[in-house]
């Protein structure tokens, strides 16, 4: 939900992964290269002009790809290379021989589509384990779509899901791109095959809104004794009315849907922010043996820092945040 700044810190990160992957994938386009020429020789009803373009196109632009920044991607000379067919990557094709009759001659071989015999050889699976280890390091262990579900990987395990900002299917070029590859959740990342989405986490311009929506839960203030009741949760636009982004969003994720079942973590922060006493504040003061700022106290009553650029560490972080900012805008959030 919120956009990263390309920085020399970024790029550092970006380079390491490509470092990694070299070292631990050194043959790469060498299985690319063999691809090819097996495609190419056992699919005679193919334009193989148009596979052994692509794939040497591949070829050339590796390793650079694995930390070429967006507003580098050179999609158009891709997509020109597909102009004759552009189903040939979502096309299965033969690939390699699976069996051989007694004189030696193929009569079986294996098949696939050619755009996931090709992340096969950029080999998908050992970057996204490289890139586990980074996400967390970078402190991105919440989807990046909803901030509702952890993203989280250790020990060479990964328990979350990469969702390609530019599909596989269409881009396999970019299939482990450091800047394609975005943490997700698995219903996030199913709900993104099908819809549109704009959101892109690693950004170029340091002008670019970087944080372009905000929650506006709607609360009724019941009894004191009784708390705040929240009776719905609005997904709008930095303004806090309805964007065309907000509603793309929408309409791909289901964020209303979503977080009406989050309804209870913003009625937690109202009623922990009322009934926060002097006794507690005095408490506090105690437990770290000064003054507490406001920052103290807004953290401690947050559970993390009050700091909306950080909603990527941990889940629910945007809702919290833009629950504590609606408190403060009405001056109603603990001095």
């Amino acid at each position: 939900m919120r956009k990263i700044i390309i920085t020399d810190h970024i790029r550092s990160l970006a380079k390491a992964y490509a470092d990694e992957m070299q070292r631990i994938c050194p043959n790469i386009t060498r299985d690319l290269e063999i691809l090819r020429d097996n495609v190419v020789a056992f699919n005679p009803d193919i334009d193989g002009t148009i596979v052994t373009q692509y794939i040497n196109t591949i070829i050339s632009d590796y390793p650079e790809i694995l930390t070429t920044e967006p507003k580098d991607w050179d999609l158009k000379k891709y997509g020109n290379i597909l102009k004759k067919d552009y189903k040939i990557l979502t096309n299965k094709v033969k690939y390699k021989v699976k069996k051989n009759d007694p004189t030696g001659k193929p009569i079986e071989y294996y098949e696939d589509a050619l755009y996931k015999r090709i992340m096969f050889c950029l080999r998908y699976s050992v970057a996204r384990i490289i890139l586990g280890d980074i996400h967390q390091k970078m402190k991105l262990k919440a989807c990046v779509y909803c901030n509702t579900q952890p993203t989280r990987s250790a020990r060479g395990k990964v328990f979350y899901e990469m969702d390609h900002l530019k599909p596989q299917s269409k881009y396999p070029f970019l299939g482990t791109c450091f800047y394609n590859l975005q943490p997700s959740d698995a219903m996030c990342n199913k709900n993104k095959l099908t819809k549109p989405c704009d959101f892109q986490l690693y950004v170029n311009d340091p002008n670019e809104e970087l944080s372009p929506f905000k929650f506006l839960p709607q609360v009724i203030e019941i009894a004191p004794e009784k708390g705040a009741e929240c009776i719905d949760i609005r997904f709008v636009g930095k303004s806090g009315k309805e964007t065309a982004a907000s509603k793309q969003y929408e309409s791909t994720f289901h964020i209303n849907a979503l977080y009406a079942s989050y309804r209870d973590t913003v009625e937690e922060l109202y009623e922990k922010n009322n009934k926060m006493p002097q006794a507690i504040i005095d408490a506090y003061k105690a437990s770290i043996d000064y003054a507490p700022t406001r920052s103290d106290l807004t953290n401690y009553l947050l559970g993390c820092p009050y700091d909306e650029s950080r909603i990527h560490e941990d889940i629910l972080r945007k809702i919290k945040v833009d629950t504590m900012k609606q408190l403060d805008d009405a001056n109603l959030l603990i001095k």
